[in-house]
């Protein structure tokens, strides 16, 4: 996807799901309602664009990252899923790091987000782990988990 088409919440809620998703293959209703809350409080606490970001806006969003990452993961080579998912994840964290909306105090707290979602389905798996703190050594923050 040309990622210069993307706001900031298109690609903190593809981080977002991605993170959830490519960890365990599953996503359950927790880490869906998880997402959509950590969005929302996003929203109130950088807004970062003239229009106001309600709930309806957020899960239209939500829905358009799911696309983007169903079709990465329909069109990847056959057994290259989560290499190409991860290749995208990682794309999009210097994208973002790149772009004149991000600092350091939204990196903290989309960090801190991910590390909820990945909780709420009430387990952290090693792999969410490990994704998370590769997010965070992109953005220069410490790593959350040991």
């Amino acid at each position: 996807m040309n990622k210069d088409n993307l706001d900031w919440l298109d690609c903190s809620l593809f981080l977002m799901l991605a993170s959830a998703e490519i960890t365990d293959h599953y996503l359950t209703e927790e880490e869906i309602n998880a997402i959509l809350e950590k969005a929302q409080g996003l929203t109130n606490l950088f807004p970062l664009a003239e229009s106001v970001y309600d709930r309806e806006l957020i899960i239209d969003k939500f829905n358009k990252a799911s696309q983007w990452y169903n079709y990465i993961g329909e069109t990847a080579p056959q057994g290259k899923m989560n290499k190409v998912l991860m290749h995208e994840v990682f794309e999009l964290t210097a994208h973002m790091k790149a772009q004149d909306w991000f600092s350091e105090n939204f990196a903290k707290t989309l960090l801190d987000d991910l590390v909820v979602i990945a909780q709420s389905d009430g387990e952290v798996i090693r792999n969410e782990q490990q994704l998370i703190n590769r997010v965070a050594d992109n953005w220069n923050l410490v790593q959350p988990f040991d």
